[in-house]
Order: structure tokens, then C-alpha cells, then sequence
């Protein structure tokens, strides 16, 4: 299967899609500020480059830090 430019085979079989920044903002509910803060800080996964303009973030990346946030939330609970 070759990969097209929405979507990417991950080795465990499961699709990776780039995203737009709306989307982070949306599923994380952070401001445009607040990632690019995290992002300098080393705390957030960093975009991929689509082209000279166009960045994306690639969802397994961002689901994956969201998962880490939930399970750190659940451990000092």
C-alpha cells in the first residue's frame, strides 16, 4: 500500500494523518499561543513541514501527548 499525501501506514498498521493547526486547538482547546509556548519549552510535539509555508502536526503525535497528559492527570489524582 503506498502511502497518500492525507494519510501514512504506521508500521503497527493504523493510518497517521498530518493536521492543521485548528485541529491541535480544537482537540487540545489550548490557544495558537499557548502550543507554539509549549512547543519552545520542549512540551508539546513539533509540526511537520509540508512546504515552504504549510506545517502539520501529525495526529499519532498529538493524540500521544494528550494520552500522557490524561494518564499524568490519573496518576496524581
Amino acid at each position: 500500500m503506498f502511502p497518500t499525501p492525507k494519510a501514512i501506514l504506521k508500521s503497527d498498521g493504523l493510518l497517521d494523518r498530518p493536521h492543521p493547526l485548528s485541529w491541535v486547538i480544537e482537540l487540545t482547546g489550548y490557544s495558537k499561543q499557548s502550543i507554539y509556548r509549549l512547543m519552545a519549552a520542549g512540551e508539546f510535539p513539533k509540526p511537520i513541514s509540508l512546504g515552504a509555508r504549510k506545517v502539520a502536526w501529525m495526529e499519532s503525535d498529538v493524540l500521544s501527548w494528550l494520552n500522557s497528559r490524561v494518564q499524568a492527570s490519573k496518576a496524581a489524582a
